[in-house]
């Protein structure tokens, strides 16, 4: 059979797996030729992985062989996650070929007919699909109408050098005429992407105290993305346990954000010096015993290896409020012209067991949904076939929470790979009213993808308008059709379609800019959107707020988690909640030396930040005195503090 569609060795399967190796040899294919890591031919990946199908035999992946009824080898259709031939995500119209005939034998297997099934063990029908064309991104501009399309062959790899004649564009099954003004251009490195890393830290990760090696894997796939130096590209990472919301770990700029089961509160950044400190705040231990953790979060009661959590596994909500995270920053993102891409990536040790959410309904979101999935699966107690069915753009299984950071990084290899086939298509469409489906195909290759869209009044259209538009501009959106125009690198923000850096050797960040880190010891204080770097543990968070909080006690957050200090009484962690107002704002984390671990940290506006005991949690300011009261009406129950407090 052939080897891959785009391979030269024929091998006959006459022994056991073991003889794929010999025979590979025999065909003077015992190196991989230049092909992709994880493909058919080429090397494997770090973890000693390859692409769905595929086996690792002596650092190059073959498909696998299994014994048929007669005793030969025929090879198996199954793929990572057990599941022959399964559609692989929203727009892909057939799944890579290469499964093939359980029942061949040693003759080899036969090339199959054109029947309109793409057969499993055939080699050459005309039935599969040699390409998988996927909708990345849909934007409408009036009746100028853009499909942002991602183009890959079986391996998963992409394919960037297809020209317009390769496509063929139907608007309601009819071809588009001549006066649509049809361009088809590849646009491989202007796109914008947002990825979430998701983290199970349910009980039997902590409890394995596996958490820095998990931390450790997410910070890997991370650097990926910030080392690309361009704000276009942007991470972030969260986790989850048992409880209904997302825990966010690389956190907002701002103060006051709850964590919800949306995943609201998780700051995706280009920064990779804040991704790197919310990761390591996130080891920080945060409590000892569970009567701590009532106080900070009362739907994750236990503490569990220093982390506050819910012990159950509540995997399908965090698949769902993953995608609907990047659902909404894509939706949200400032800019017309270029494709918006997001990915997921989700990592867990079981199967979900707090039944907020089914897997159908999993399967439901991820239907409505244009981001890529991958997912990694630590075996032991982990669903196989649900994982790999959440995995639909790739699912890696491994044998020891050690081997977390090749998974991660053959993760990022398959969606690099797979980044480098997208396309615009763009085109004038002459519906004026109602609903209408537009149709990309590779005729030659058997793969389309169809969309819908509105017909729309606006007659108006130019299909080459961006180009014009965005004349002169390195960066922002365009004043004439707000079209996006490009990005900046991580170190710089665009001002009047220019890059612009604003470092200095005593600035340690500029808004959300990086100008670099602190020597040892220090801290970078944000004072509105300037960075000082200072001895005093200072919480990082105030990123553009011009208070900053300190920590008396306890490790601070900042670069290097300084140890800030002990206590004679309880040094109580915690946003400290502001006086003024309805008393009901907080700042960032604090810590502060208190009398009980049942007191509250609270902040007044003259820049004093101390404890309210139980039962007066409430801060209170009249201009002169500090009061801890029962409400925020600050009446009638409130206790004034002493001038030394």
């Amino acid at each position: 059979m052939s080897m891959g569609r785009h391979g030269s060795c024929k091998v006959a399967w006459a022994g056991r797996l073991g003889a794929i190796v010999a025979a590979l040899a025999a065909c003077g294919c015992g190196s991989s030729g230049g092909k992709a890591t994880g493909t058919e031919g080429g090397p494997c990946y770090p973890a000693t992985t390859c692409n769905d199908g595929l086996v690792c035999l002596s650092s190059l992946c073959v498909r696998p062989a299994v014994p048929d009824a007669g005793g030969d080898v025929a090879t198996d259709a199954v793929d990572e996650g057990g599941s022959p031939g399964q559609e692989t995500g929203p727009g892909d119209i057939a799944d890579a070929p290469g499964a093939t005939d359980p029942a061949a034998s040693d003759q080899g297997v036969q090339d199959c007919v054109a029947n309109g099934v793409c057969e499993p063990g055939c080699t050459s029908d005309p039935d599969c699909p040699a390409a998988r064309i996927r909708l990345v991104d849909q934007q409408q501009i009036g009746s100028n109408v853009l499909l942002f399309v991602s183009v890959t062959d079986p391996d998963g790899v992409g394919v960037p050098s297809l020209s317009q004649t390769d496509f063929q564009v139907m608007e309601d099954d009819a071809a588009l005429s001549v006066e649509s003004g049809l361009q088809v251009t590849a646009r491989p490195s202007t796109y914008r992407w947002w990825t979430l890393v998701a983290l199970d830290t349910s009980s039997s990760i902590l409890d394995a105290n596996s958490l820095a090696s998990v931390v450790a894997g997410a910070r890997t796939f991370a650097h990926h993305v910030t080392d690309q130096n361009t704000w276009a590209r942007q991470v972030g990472v969260a986790a989850f346990d048992g409880a209904l919301s997302l825990r966010a770990v690389t956190l907002p700029a701002y103060s006051g954000c709850t964590n919800d089961e949306w995943g609201n509160c998780i700051e995706l950044s280009a920064w990779s010096r804040k991704v790197d400190v919310d990761l390591d705040r996130f080891l920080v231990s945060q409590c000892s015993a569970d009567t701590e953790c009532a106080t900070r979060d009362s739907t994750r009661p236990q503490c569990h290896a220093g982390l506050c959590i819910d012990p159950s596994t509540n995997l399908n909500g965090a698949v769902i409020g993953g995608l609907n995270r990047l659902g909404g920053l894509m939706s949200s993102a400032p800019g017309m012209g270029a494709p918006r891409g997001s990915s997921l990536v989700v990592f867990s040790d079981g199967s979900d067991h707090a039944g907020y959410k089914t897997h159908q309904q999993v399967l439901d979101a991820m239907a409505q949904s244009t981001g890529y999935v991958f997912a990694i699966g630590l075996e032991g107690e982990i669903d196989r076939t649900k994982l790999s069915e959440i995995g639909r753009d790739g699912a890696v299984f491994i044998q020891s929470i050690n081997q977390i950071d090749s998974a991660m990084e053959e993760v990022w290899q398959r969606l690099k790979a797979a980044g480098e086939g997208i396309y615009l298509v763009s085109y004038c469409t002459p519906a004026r009213n109602g609903q209408h489906t537009i149709t990309v195909a590779l005729p030659g290759k058997n793969a389309s993808v169809s969309a819908t869209f509105s017909g729309s009044s606006d007659a108006a259209c130019d299909p080459s308008a961006m180009a014009s538009a965005c004349q002169g501009m390195a960066c922002g959106t365009s004043d004439t059709g707000y079209f996006y125009c490009g990005d900046c690198p991580a170190d710089s923000y665009c001002s009047g379609g220019t890059c612009t850096v604003e470092c200095t050797m005593d600035n340690c960040g500029v808004g959300d800019i990086n100008c670099g880190g602190c020597p040892a010891g220090q801290g970078c204080a944000m004072g509105g959107n300037m960075g000082q770097c200072t001895d005093v543990c200072l919480n990082w968070q105030s990123l553009q707020s011009a208070v900053v909080t300190s920590y008396a006690c306890g490790t601070s957050p900042n670069d290097q988690a300084t140890d800030c200090g002990t206590c004679t009484g309880a040094c109580v962690t915690g946003q400290a909640r502001e006086a003024g107002g309805n008393g009901y704002t907080y700042t960032d984390e604090t810590s502060v030396c208190c009398g009980s671990q049942s007191d509250r940290p609270v902040w007044f506006p003259d820049g004093l930040i101390t404890c309210c005991p139980s039962g007066l949690h409430y801060p209170c300011w009249d201009g002169t005195n500090h009061m801890c009261c029962a409400d925020s009406t600050c009446t009638p129950t409130c206790a004034v503090l002493s001038s030394s407090e």
